[in-house]
């Protein structure tokens, strides 16, 4: 698709202030291609900049020219529809939507650890991201956002929810764009910016998406996108030790000091650096010098140490035959074909975590012969079946008596991965309860609890049934059930001081 589709080319004015080159993606199923920015050298980490409604990267371009300069590898894509991405007709799009678009480019550029700042409705895309993969995200920067729910709407942005006139006004008058450079910033725009802003917007066709925006703002249970903002607010808890640093324009009209209060109570341990005198744009302007000052001190405080360096294989691939693949964070069933160049991230647990062009993906042991990799270790096969593992929940175990070994099962568990990430399920603190029960018979039975890192996560299935498997190749054991449970929530302190060494936090 990114063949059928070329990045307008800026005004002179715009792109002198915006001097950066175009970077283009390909959303899987066709949905649409994605422009971003891929800005410095990354040595001291990786910063995703999410932009709201009706902004795009534009509003992070001094940010972004600062941090790059500080070794920060900065990646700010244009949501589908706006900015210079790709305005495909009869595109409609939830948040859901934009939040899977983001997994989806992060996957692409294989990116494992990254801070991720955020604006407007950026927020609520970037906490939902963050919440369904929390221990891939270091650090947050929010600013004048939302991620919960909320009735608060002012008037204005609700003329313009409304069905019939409002997405009429803004589709044909531009009324949201054009009052938003006048109405959010605490001193007037020059000639130049205002343009940066406005130029993404210029006809009725290419404002759908900012129309799609406003209404899809969630405001009861029958809106579509309710659920997603209720499961990224529940998720929430799940970040609130991670460093987070509130910037805020407390004379905002429309994220006010009662959505910077709400965060404040979410993220009791939050930095923050409010600005009462400061409007919504607060990149913009002498507004943006204190902003940017902030969150520079804030991301230079609060920098992560840096991971172990170690030797590692060329793990660049072409695929030699077609591979059925399990789709991550998701868990939906993939399909990659012969000649499918990926790059290997994980050989963990017997499996492959691999990222390629389309985003992450899993790749079972029995088809390392398609990587060019030699097959994982031998297993036992318990059920009887020609699976790599038992997969029925029980095993016979012929020349074994008695209770099995508990520090076997947990051996087990520990050949169990999470595909994001590097730990296994025990280190990574996800198993809550390990019990032996006796059936009788000399029989015993294995009941385990165990979390995700995220409610929302589409593998939770895969890696119970992987666990479960695991489980069952014990000597000695004959059931295994795993539940999957969410209290208490996983956070990273859960996670144990070996986990911590291997994802270099310590």
């Amino acid at each position: 698709m990114s063949a059928d589709y070329t990045v307008p080319a800026l005004p002179k004015a715009v792109k002198t202030l915006y001097p950066f080159e175009p970077h283009l993606f390909d959303l899987p199923d066709g949905e649409g291609c994605m422009h971003y920015l891929d800005e410095g050298n990354g040595s001291n980490g990786v910063i995703v900049l999410l932009h709201g409604n009706p902004t795009w990267s534009f509003m992070y371009r001094r940010l972004i020219l600062e941090l790059a300069h500080r070794g920060y590898r900065c990646i700010a894509p244009d949501h589908l529809g706006m900015g210079l991405s790709q305005k495909l007709p009869g595109r409609h799009y939830r948040l859901a939507d934009r939040i899977r678009h983001i997994e989806a480019l992060i996957g692409h550029l294989g990116i494992l650890h990254y801070t991720l700042i955020a604006h407007d409705w950026g927020g609520a895309i970037a906490c939902g991201v963050a919440g369904r993969s929390p221990v891939m995200v270091e650090r947050l920067v929010l600013m004048n956002t939302a991620a919960f729910r909320s009735r608060n709407i002012p008037k204005r942005i609700a003329l313009c929810k409304m069905g019939g006139i409002g997405p009429f006004l803004v589709k044909n008058f531009n009324v949201f764009v054009k009052a938003a450079t006048r109405m959010t910033v605490t001193q007037p725009l020059d000639a130049a910016t205002r343009e940066g802003y406005l130029f993404p917007y210029d006809c009725p066709q290419h404002r759908v998406a900012v129309a799609d925006f406003i209404r899809d703002i969630p405001l009861d249970k029958n809106d579509p996108s309710y659920e997603t903002l209720l499961e990224t607010e529940n998720n929430l808890e799940k970040l609130k030790n991670k460093p987070v640093l509130l910037a805020w324009g407390g004379a905002d009209f429309c994220f006010g000091k009662d959505f910077y209060d709400e965060f404040c109570e979410r993220f009791p341990k939050a930095e923050h650096a409010f600005f009462e005198d400061v409007k919504h744009y607060l990149l913009e302007g002498d507004a943006g010098v204190r902003t940017m000052k902030a969150i520079v001190a804030f991301l230079e405080q609060t920098q992560p140490p840096k991971p172990v360096s170690r030797p590692l294989p060329n793990n660049n691939r072409i695929l030699k035959r077609d591979v059925e693949a399990t789709t991550v964070p998701s868990g939906d069933a993939a399909y990659l074909p012969a000649g499918t160049p990926v790059t290997i991230t994980h050989r963990l647990g017997g499996n492959f975590t691999v990222i390629c062009d389309v985003g992450m993906f899993r790749i079972a042991g029995k088809d390392a012969d398609a990587l060019d990799e030699p097959p994982p270790g031998e297993t036992v096969n318990i059920s009887g079946t020609t699976d790599a593992y038992g997969s029925t929940g029980t095993a016979e175990h012929p020349h074994h008596s008695g209770a099995p070994d508990t520090d076997k099962i947990w051996d087990a568990l520990k050949l169990v991965y999470d595909p994001e990430i590097p730990v296994d399920i025990v280190n990574l603190g996800l198993i809550y309860s390990l019990k032996v029960e006796e059936l009788g018979d000399d029989r015993y039975a294995v009941r385990i609890a165990m979390t995700l890192t995220a409610p929302g996560c589409g593998m939770g299935p895969v890696i119970a049934e992987d666990a479960r498997n695991r489980v069952l190749s014990v000597p000695g054991v004959h059931e295994a059930t795993i539940e999957i449970v969410f209290e208490p929530p996983w956070t990273q302190d859960m996670v144990s001081e070996e986990g911590r060494m291997e994802l270099g936090w310590i």
